[in-house]
């Protein structure tokens, strides 16, 4: 079973000034989530809250790997994450996102969910297209997809299409 509650930060009780927060982000925060369900890894995230009378600051950092298939040569591989962000919290009379990093919070609560803001902030940093890393400019991707792939692919400018040639004699005549 999944704890809901488990990535919130209450700061009703704290004192103004900094506090630090750290959260595992493993399968159970990837099951949250429709599009990460299947994600296996684990990241940490630390949140460094700055609370004063009228705003709080969230600084975000999270670091970690996740299991990834290779977009080149379809092998698992591990693929490290990076990620920071800086969140500001207003106190206003409802819950609403003003920009993108500043959202306000009614006076009646009394913690801070952050999944959701993990969850972008690990979204934001997933790379388009996850591949093996390169050592000394060589891929370390799987050396006999490489070579099915070198063998089966076309070179674009040497490839005619037949079709354009017998287009060509229509016009040339």
């Amino acid at each position: 079973m999944v704890k809901k509650n488990i990535y919130k930060i209450p700061f009703k009780g704290l004192e103004n000034g900094e506090h630090e927060f750290e959260f595992i982000l493993e399968k159970e925060f990837f099951e949250l989530f429709d599009e990460i369900k299947d994600t296996d890894g684990k990241l940490l995230a630390r949140v460094i809250l700055n609370k004063s009378e009228i705003l709080i600051t969230l600084k975000i950092n999270i670091q970690g790997s996740v299991q990834a298939v290779c977009d080149r040569c379809l092998d698992e591989f591990e693929l490290p994450i990076e990620a920071k962000t800086e969140m500001f919290i207003k106190f206003g009379s409802e819950n609403e996102e003003l920009a993108e990093n500043l959202l306000v919070v009614s006076d009646k609560e009394d913690s801070i969910d952050i999944k959701g803001l993990l969850y972008e902030l690990y979204m934001l940093n997933y790379p388009i297209q996850a591949v093996h890393p390169e050592i000394d400019g060589q891929a370390t991707c799987n050396e006999n997809m490489l070579n099915k792939l070198d063998e089966y692919s076309v070179d674009s400018e040497d490839y005619i299409d037949p079709r354009w040639d017998e287009l060509r004699k229509i016009i040339n005549n």
